[in-house]
C-alpha cells in the first residue's frame, strides 16, 4: 500500500491535473495524470484509482478522445459503485454523458444526465446538479428541444448564481437555443454573457466564442464584446485559437463547421468549401460517425 507521501504526491498530481485542463493544456495534463495513474496503480487504493481515472477521462475528451475517454469513465464509475460512493456515481454519470455528447450521441447522453440528476438530488449536490443540467440542455438544444433546453440552462444559471459561481457554459446554450427560436436580442445577450464569464477556462471560452460568432452572424453585423468589435469571422477565429492551442480536435471541428455555414449564407463559396472540408477531414480522423452524419444529411456544400 502507498506510504503518505506518495498519498501526498498522488493527491498533488491529480490537483495539478485539473488545473492544467482549466488553462487549456491538456498534453501536459495527459503526462501529469498518466504519472499518477501508475501510482495509483500501485497504491491499491481504489477510491484514489477512480478519482485519477476521472482525470484521465477528462482529459482524453478534452482531447477529443472519446474512446479512451469512456473507458476510463466507465472503470472510474465501476469503482465508486463497488466502494459504495453514489455522489461520485453521479458524477461519472454525468461525466459519461458528457463523453458520449462531446461524440455526438446526444439521446445517449441525456438519458445518463437524467440518471445523474436524480442522484445529485436525491443527495443535495447542488453542484453536480448544475453541471447535469447544463449538461442536458446542451444536449437538448443538440436535438433542437428548445423548450426543454431553455428550462434546464435557467434552472443551471439559477444554481450557479445562488452558490456565487462563475459558469459561463449555460449561458452559451442558451444563446443557442435564442438563435434556433429567432430571438437575436437575448440570443446576443447570453453569448457575450458566455464570453464574459468564459475568461478563466479555456473550453467554455472557446464555445463562449463559437456561440458569439454565430450571434454575430445571424445578426449580420460586428458586436462589441469589453470594448472590442468584433465580426462574425473574428469570434470564429478566437474559438478555433483556443481550441488549437487546447488540441481540442473535436471542438475544433465543430467550429470550423460553424464557420463554413457562415461562408456559405455569405456566398464566399470557396472559404465554405475549405472549412467544410478540414471539419469533415477531422471528425473522420476521430472516427466521429454520428457527427460525419449530420454533415451528410445536413447543409450540403
Amino acid at each position: 500500500r502507498a506510504d503518505v507521501a506518495e498519498c501526498v504526491l498522488i493527491k498533488a498530481l491529480v490537483l495539478q491535473g485539473w488545473a492544467l485542463c482549466r488553462l487549456g493544456q491538456t498534453d501536459e495534463a495527459l503526462v501529469v495524470a498518466e504519472e499518477a495513474l501508475s501510482l495509483g496503480q500501485a497504491s491499491g487504493n481504489q477510491v484514489t484509482l477512480a478519482g485519477i481515472m476521472n482525470l484521465m477521462s477528462t482529459v482524453y475528451d478534452l482531447l477529443g478522445q472519446y474512446k479512451p475517454a469512456i473507458i476510463y469513465t466507465e472503470r472510474a464509475l465501476e469503482l465508486y459503485r463497488a466502494a459504495g460512493k453514489p455522489v461520485e456515481e453521479g458524477v461519472m454519470l454525468n461525466n459519461l454523458g458528457a463523453t458520449l455528447g462531446g461524440a455526438g450521441d446526444y439521446v445517449r447522453a441525456i438519458s445518463f444526465f437524467r440518471q445523474a440528476l436524480d442522484i445529485a438530488r436525491e443527495f443535495g449536490d447542488w453542484n453536480s446538479e448544475m453541471l447535469s443540467l447544463s449538461n442536458l440542455g446542451g444536449m437538448q438544444v443538440g436535438i433542437k428541444d428548445y423548450t426543454s433546453a431553455e428550462h434546464s440552462l435557467r434552472h443551471a444559471i439559477q444554481i450557479a448564481e445562488t452558490g456565487g459561481v462563475k459558469f459561463p457554459e449555460p449561458y452559451a446554450y442558451l444563446a443557442e437555443v435564442f438563435l434556433g427560436q429567432g430571438k437575436m436580442d437575448e440570443a446576443l445577450a447570453q453569448a457575450l454573457a458566455a464570453v464574459d464569464l468564459g475568461l478563466d477556462v479555456q473550453e467554455d471560452l472557446g464555445a463562449a466564442w463559437r456561440a458569439l460568432g454565430r450571434v454575430a452572424g445571424a445578426l449580420a453585423r460586428e458586436v462589441v464584446i469589453n470594448g472590442q468589435v468584433m465580426s462574425a469571422v473574428a469570434c470564429f477565429s478566437e474559438s478555433l485559437t483556443v481550441f488549437t492551442e487546447m488540441g481540442a480536435e473535436a471542438e475544433r471541428a465543430r467550429t470550423l463547421r460553424v464557420w463554413a455555414e457562415y461562408e456559405q449564407r455569405q456566398g464566399n463559396r470557396e472559404a465554405a468549401v475549405r472549412l467544410w472540408a478540414r471539419s469533415r477531414e477531422i471528425f473522420q480522423q476521430l472516427g466521429m460517425d454520428l457527427e460525419l452524419q449530420r454533415m451528410d444529411t445536413g447543409l450540403m456544400l
